[in-house]
C-alpha cells in the first residue's frame, strides 16, 4: 500500500515537473518569438523611415536643381536681354539707327536661348512630354540630349509596355533622367548603355557607363543615389548599384509591375 502510494506521490511530482518544463519552455519560445517580432517590426520602421528620408532627398535635389537652373542659366541670359533693351533706348536717342539690328539679332539669339532653358527647367518641374507623348518617346528625348556630345555614345534598349500607374511611369522617367544626367555632367564616359526591359511581372532598369566611376564605400551617396533609392524604394523597388575609380558605374533595378 505504501509503495503504491510512493509511486503515485512520484508519478504526480513527475507529472507536475514535465508540466513545469512545458510552460518554461514555451513562454521562453514566445517570448523569443516575440522579441524576434519586436525586431523585425523595428527593422521595418527604420526601412520606412530610409525610404521617406530618400524621397525627401530626392525632392530636395530635385528643388535645388531646378533652383541653380533658374540661376545660371535663365538669370545671365534676361539680365543680357534687359542691357540689350538698354542699348537699343540709347542708339534710337541718339538716333544710331543703323546698329540697332544687330543688337535686335542678339536678344533674338538670347531669347532663342531662354526659351531652350525654360524648355528643359519645365521638364525638371514636370516632364509634359511623358503626359503627351509616352514613356518610350519621354526616355527618348533623355537620350538625346545625353548624346549630344560628339564623344559620347548612348545605347538604349526599350521593350516594355507603358505601366499603369502613372507614379511608376514618372519614377522610370525620374530615374532614367538621373542616370542621364549624372552620365552627361559627372562620369566622363564616353559610352552609356541603359535598358528598360520587363521580365516576370519586373521592370528592370540596367544602366552601365565607362566613365571614372568612384569608391562605392566612401563616396557622398546623395549624389544621385540617394534620389534614386528614394524613389524605387517609394514604390517597392530595389537597387543595386556597383562602381570602381576608373571602371565606370552599373545599376540594376527592379520595379514590381502591378
Amino acid at each position: 500500500m505504501e509503495t503504491e502510494i510512493i509511486v503515485i506521490v512520484l508519478g504526480t511530482l513527475f507529472t507536475l515537473l514535465l508540466l513545469a518544463l512545458t510552460i518554461i519552455i514555451v513562454v521562453a519560445a514566445q517570448r523569443k518569438k516575440s522579441k524576434l517580432e519586436l525586431e523585425v517590426q523595428l527593422l521595418e520602421v527604420k526601412r520606412q523611415k530610409d525610404i521617406a528620408e530618400n524621397t525627401l532627398i530626392s525632392q530636395e535635389k530635385e528643388r535645388q536643381r531646378v533652383g541653380l537652373e533658374l540661376h545660371d542659366e535663365l538669370g545671365p541670359t534676361f539680365a543680357a536681354i534687359r542691357f540689350n533693351i538698354d542699348r537699343i533706348k540709347q542708339k534710337l536717342d541718339k538716333n544710331e539707327l543703323e546698329s540697332i539690328a544687330k543688337i535686335a539679332d542678339e536678344t533674338s539669339s538670347n531669347l532663342e536661348s531662354a526659351i531652350g532653358d525654360f524648355s528643359d527647367i519645365s521638364k525638371l518641374l514636370y516632364p509634359v512630354i511623358l503626359v503627351r507623348h509616352g514613356l518610350q518617346k519621354a526616355i527618348d528625348d533623355l537620350v538625346q540630349k545625353a548624346d549630344f556630345d560628339p564623344s559620347r555614345s548612348v545605347n538604349l534598349v526599350f521593350s516594355i509596355d507603358p505601366p499603369k500607374k502613372e507614379i511608376v511611369q514618372l519614377s522610370i522617367y525620374r530615374v532614367c533622367q538621373e542616370l542621364l544626367t549624372n552620365a552627361s555632367k559627372h562620369s566622363k564616359s564616353n559610352n552609356v548603355s541603359l535598358s528598360v526591359k520587363e521580365d516576370n511581372q519586373q521592370i528592370q532598369i540596367n544602366y552601365s557607363d565607362n566613365g571614372v566611376g568612384f569608391d562605392a564605400e566612401t563616396v557622398n551617396r546623395g549624389l544621385g543615389l540617394n534620389s534614386i533609392k528614394g524613389r524605387i524604394e517609394a514604390i517597392g523597388g530595389s537597387v543595386e548599384m556597383h562602381s570602381l575609380l576608373s571602371k565606370g558605374v552599373t545599376y540594376k533595378i527592379s520595379i514590381p509591375n502591378d
